[in-house]
């Protein structure tokens, strides 16, 4: 019997359902299922914290914005977990979609804490020794070991490091346009997975640095909406160093390269 037909019976009772893989880019397996009239996203990972962190972060918004949360569980040496189905179409740029985007992220970034960290394990550390722990450390001492004219950015990077927040901010953590539904004049979010409480400024640096935006009409943008442009950039670097580390080939990595020299000039750091 495959996880699927066992995760399906075990919570729905159950062998009669259909079901369709949309994605495996990422550390969990994503099927659409649907199942006694009902529609849901079914996630499916041999790490619970991904799972956990994602079904936590739709439990804080519980908001129309995002998907609900349905059930969280593991069989056998798998985690899983259900959520309810959303309706939408995937856009791609236009200064209009992105103002509808940001508009919509605003409403996370309302949600609050005191605390940074994921949201099933919020951290007592700083913020500073939580980001750099989290997703910098390890990726920059690989990015200096193959690019080592770079040295000066560690220096730089540690000691500009932005002023810590009053209180931290619900991140998305990988904010695009693909992780995001439109649908009747709303927009709609998914994929929490990587959803953590800390700077709003690292989800317009992840859609900066990862999408194909007009440099400074961008920027300009997100200032419009009251974001600090500087802090995007400087966590856009951090992002670009983790991302060059991670690229799945050469020429992924040249790209990568390319934008990570872009946003350099910007910070006038050569």
């Amino acid at each position: 019997m495959s996880v699927i037909k066992e995760v399906v019976y075990k919570n729905f009772g159950t062998d009669d359902y259909s079901s369709k893989e949309l994605t495996d880019y990422g550390g969990s397996k994503v099927y659409l299922i649907s199942v006694l009239g009902g529609t849901y996203i079914l996630r499916i990972s041999s790490l619970l914290s991904p799972l956990e962190n994602n079904y936590s972060a739709l439990k804080a918004i519980n908001s129309v914005l995002c998907p609900k949360p349905v059930i969280l569980g593991s069989i056998g040496k798998s985690y899983y977990s259900f959520e309810s189905f959303m309706s939408g179409e995937k856009r791609s740029y236009s200064e209009d979609n992105l103002k509808s985007l940001i508009h919509a992220l605003m409403s996370l970034h309302s949600i609050t804490s005191d605390s940074c960290g994921f949201l099933n394990s919020h951290s007592n550390s700083s913020w500073k020794d939580f980001f750099f722990s989290t997703f910098l450390d390890n990726k920059l001492r690989v990015f200096l070991t193959v690019n080592d004219s770079y040295k000066f950015l560690k220096p730089w990077i540690h000691e500009n490091f932005p002023d810590t927040p009053r209180r931290f901010s619900l991140v998305h953590g990988d904010f695009s346009f693909t992780n995001s539904l439109f649908d009747s004049g709303m927009v709609r979010f998914f994929d929490f997975e990587d959803s953590f409480f800390g700077v709003k400024e690292y989800d317009l640096a992840m859609i900066y640095f990862m999408e194909l935006l007009p440099e400074n009409e961008s920027l300009e943008l997100f200032s419009d909406f009251g974001y600090d442009a500087k802090k995007i950039l400087y966590f856009a670097l951090c992002i670009g160093i983790h991302k060059f580390v991670t690229a799945r080939d050469e020429r992924q990595r040249s790209k990568r390269k390319k934008k990570l020299d872009m946003i350099i000039k910007k910070l006038r750091l050569e």
